[in-house]
């Protein structure tokens, strides 16, 4: 079971409430959508418009930053991650994206910032070593071939956060199934509880509805 940016029908989706929440109703794989920031960190927000999904229309310093973009062929006018620091991004809240389907998550607007991807590896890691079992992650890179013409490719800071996570530059070992993570090959006392986090990382291809996915796995001890 998968909790789609987490719990999004209890919680404003993609924030640290709404994932933890996914987690604690039993979800096996908790799912995140990444996008850029302008200083070149990895946040989780399904699109990189964040006019509906944060507070930013309520913030007067950043009035000017408002602007039309073509986004994989798409017309869209809003607020967007790649216009901000992630200093910047952290002075705003999140909020429930479709209040009038969604009306209970309104009573969690403004509790939770923008999680950076960093943040929620690190959750996984506390969770997993809570849990005594691994916390699966499923990522989705949104816009790569957008954002690597604006010098903001996604690839490579995610498998920087990862390796970093995992405390070493090892690449990742393939995983044939998210029900069944790979055994480890680091040695490890074996009464100790396991933690790990696992990404199966999705790239969806412009204009399509289709991606492919490939799995892999970073150890998180």
């Amino acid at each position: 079971m998968i909790g789609h940016r987490g719990a999004s029908g209890y919680r404003p989706e993609h924030t640290l409430g709404s994932y933890q929440l996914a987690l604690d109703m039993g979800a096996h794989i908790v799912e995140q959508d990444l996008v850029p920031t302008k200083d070149g960190h990895l946040v989780c927000r399904h699109e990189n418009d964040i006019t509906g999904t944060t507070d930013v229309a309520d913030h007067p310093e950043f009035a000017g930053r408002k602007a039309t973009k073509s986004i994989d062929g798409v017309s869209s006018t809003g607020w967007f991650t790649e216009d901000f620091t992630l200093a910047e991004l952290k002075t705003l809240r999140a909020k429930e994206r479709i209040p009038a389907n969604r009306p209970d998550n309104t009573l969690y607007d403004g509790r939770w910032t923008v999680p950076t991807f960093e943040e929620v590896l690190r959750w996984a890691e506390k969770e997993g070593r809570r849990r005594g079992k691994p916390v699966w992650l499923y990522v989705e890179t949104k816009h790569p071939t957008y954002f690597r013409k604006l010098g903001l490719p996604l690839e490579e800071p995610l498998a920087a956060c990862c390796a970093a996570t995992a405390g070493t530059a090892r690449t990742p070992r393939s995983s044939s199934s998210p029900s069944s993570p790979p055994r480890s090959s680091a040695s490890r006392d074996s009464s100790t509880p396991r933690a790990s986090c696992c990404c199966p990382v999705r790239r969806r291809a412009p204009g399509t509805s289709s991606s492919r996915a490939t799995r892999a796995r970073w150890p998180t001890w």
